[in-house]
């Protein structure tokens, strides 16, 4: 697909089962499945490329998005692989994601929150996370500085943006592969709350030189 392969805007009580979607790696915006302000959704058993995100949960209008699960899945992506965001004008709640394989990727798994809304109830157990195996692969040296295999973030797309928040979230038997460490980053007006790693375990193959680093915009972005 040459944008979003499965859109999925307020769907209620939905299976995706083995699919598989092969978009170009290098193409943006080719979404591979964005269940967007739904309920009750079941993603499991899919294969999925991307040059853009290959499951990205949005909220829109201030319509949650909750009760996903996300399971089995194997996802590569030159963008963020598993995300929540970046449209998050609504909450995100109660979305469960395990024994998924995410390879070859900028970022492994990412909340971004711009938009007012809060991630809450999370569970992110028994995934293989590798980030890009040669970032010399990605043209724009920007990219290249902002490789996370966990990124979880909170700011305001604009100034008059509401302030978001993310609680109650817990990692658990994640195996990482990536010489990039992981991003936890909350606002004055909101820290992260109620955070939990458990049993984490990240391999780096090579160094990188942290001056270098800058923070995954994952669209439009505040400084």
């Amino acid at each position: 697909s040459d944008s979003w392969a499965c859109h999925l805007l307020r769907c209620e009580k939905v299976v995706v089962d083995g699919l598989t979607i092969l978009n170009n790696y290098f193409r943006t915006n080719s979404d591979g499945i964005d269940p967007e302000s739904c309920r009750q959704v079941r993603i499991a058993n899919c294969h999925i490329t991307a040059g853009d995100d290959c499951i990205c949960l949005k909220t829109q209008g201030g319509v949650p998005c909750e009760d996903i699960v996300v399971t089995n899945c194997t996802v590569e992506s030159i963008a963020t692989a598993i995300k929540l965001g970046t449209g998050s004008e609504g909450d995100f709640r109660n979305i469960a994601i395990s024994n998924c394989t995410v390879r070859n990727s900028t970022v492994g798994v990412g909340f971004f929150i711009k938009d007012g809304g809060a991630i809450e109830s999370v569970t992110i157990s028994n995934l293989a996370i590798e980030t890009l195996r040669d970032p010399g692969q990605v043209n724009a040296e920007r990219l290249r500085n902002m490789i996370y295999p966990i990124f979880l973030d909170i700011e305001k797309r604009r100034d008059d943006s509401p302030v978001g928040a993310i609680r109650n979230v817990i990692f658990s038997n994640l195996e990482i592969r990536s010489d990039n460490g992981i991003l936890i980053q909350g606002m004055r007006e909101s820290p992260i709350e109620y955070l939990t790693l458990h049993n984490v375990s990240l391999r780096v193959p090579r160094p990188f030189d942290y001056s270098r680093r800058a923070k995954h915009a994952g669209g439009t972005s505040n400084p």
